[in-house]
């Protein structure tokens, strides 16, 4: 057990440690410090240099300012002493832009933007002065002389991609001074603002999760397929009231043509609806029943005028039933929006109403039921003691 394990690591010799020297690469000095290492692995270099990491940055020589930025610096509205500052501070601090900022030395006042948009603009102009000899081949792989040797841990690839990224990037400076003025007046908000402004965000989702309790009671009040007597996908909808007014605007009934030379029954026009959005057996059966409903034959004597006239009539009846659908959807998104219940769809029983009935008819029997109720309760009393088998 454990005392075994004791004695086996007091049987194994110790681990020897060494009061070891080592340098440290992230600086720039050559200090010199000791730390206890293991003596079978001892380091010179200081284990968390690597995660020395830094931005890669551009510098340019005296002859690139020439040549490159110094034509521009009127357009730039910057000299030469702001320019260097800017660079050595962005290499200094990694692009921290805020620091940088906060550490301008100079009298004359930058904003942040002002920074960057700089910043970005010199880039653009040495690195696409540097690419104009060398062809197309790739932007210079050198680490940028302002970084001192020690400290540079930005490899030649890294440094090169940077600047091909930068020499095609394009500052918006209008987007930027509009994101800092936003999230200025976004920080420069008064306690009681930010109190007004929760209180909007839990009124939002308090009016969300209405919408949704409503959507939820409104799907959960469809009537089911045995009662979906005016209920239409919304595609079909407008395609028959598209059908409809084409056929109001034209003055003309459609009507089944037979083939030439074929002969057809007149009454075979009552089994199928003249349209051409594709009525199926199951929206054919609703508008079947409404006639049945208002009292019109299904099967009337099939003169070609009478034929003409039922055609006429099932078109404005399947017209009718899209339009009470679509009337139906619209009420239903009204009643969301108010914060009402959903109306009930036609051919639906209305499950509050007779929740209301029976409540309204168990309050208007009144004392007088329960008084009635407690007498009839007192004489059974009796007769059920009587008829009691006695125990024993």
């Amino acid at each position: 057990g454990r005392v075994a394990e004791m004695r086996q690591r007091k049987d194994k010799p110790a681990t020897p440690w060494l009061w070891a020297e080592f340098s440290n690469s992230a600086r720039a000095d050559d200090l010199r410090l000791r730390h206890w290492q293991r003596a079978a692995n001892v380091a010179q270099d200081y284990a968390f240099a690597r995660f020395n990491k830094r931005t890669a940055t551009v510098a340019y020589t005296d002859d690139e300012f020439e040549k490159l930025v110094a034509p521009a610096e009127a357009a730039l509205g910057w000299s030469r002493e702001e320019t260097d500052t800017l660079f050595r501070l962005a290499a200094l601090y990694d692009l921290r832009w805020y620091v940088i900022a906060d550490r301008w030395p100079l009298d004359t006042a930058r904003t942040v933007t002002d920074l960057k948009a700089q910043y970005y603009a010199v880039c653009k102009l040495v690195l696409r002065g540097r690419r104009k000899p060398a062809g197309a081949g790739p932007l210079a792989d050198a680490i940028p002389p302002g970084h001192p040797a020690s400290t540079a841990t930005v490899t030649a690839k890294t440094q090169a991609l940077a600047e091909n990224a930068l020499a095609e990037y394009v500052f918006d400076r209008a987007h930027e001074d509009k994101r800092t003025g936003q999230l200025a007046l976004l920080y420069s908000r008064s306690p009681a603002e930010e109190k007004e402004e929760a209180s909007l965000v839990g009124e939002v989702r308090r009016i969300d999760l209405q919408l949704r309790r409503l959507h939820k009671e409104a799907v959960a009040a469809s009537p089911g397929p045995e009662t979906q007597m005016h209920q239409f996908p919304p595609s079909l909808v407008e395609a028959i009231l598209a059908e409809a007014a084409q056929s109001d605007a034209k003055k003309k009934t459609l009507k089944l043509r037979p083939a030439p030379g074929t002969v057809v029954l007149r009454s075979a026009r009552f089994g199928v609806m003249p349209s051409q959005v594709g009525i199926s057996a199951k929206l054919q059966a609703k508008v079947d029943a409404l006639l049945t409903e208002v009292g019109v034959p299904l099967r009337p004597v099939p003169t070609t005028a009478v034929c003409d006239a039922f055609d006429r009539l099932r078109q404005d009846t399947l017209k009718l039933l899209a339009l009470q659908s679509k009337l139906f959807d619209a009420r239903a998104e009204l009643s969301v929006l108010q914060g009402v219940p959903p109306p009930v769809r036609p051919g639906q029983p209305n499950k509050t109403s007779r929740k209301r009935k029976i409540v309204a008819t168990g309050a208007a029997a009144g004392p007088a039921s329960v008084k009635r109720n407690k007498q009839q309760t007192a004489a059974a009393a009796p007769a059920a003691a009587e008829a009691a088998p006695p125990s024993t």
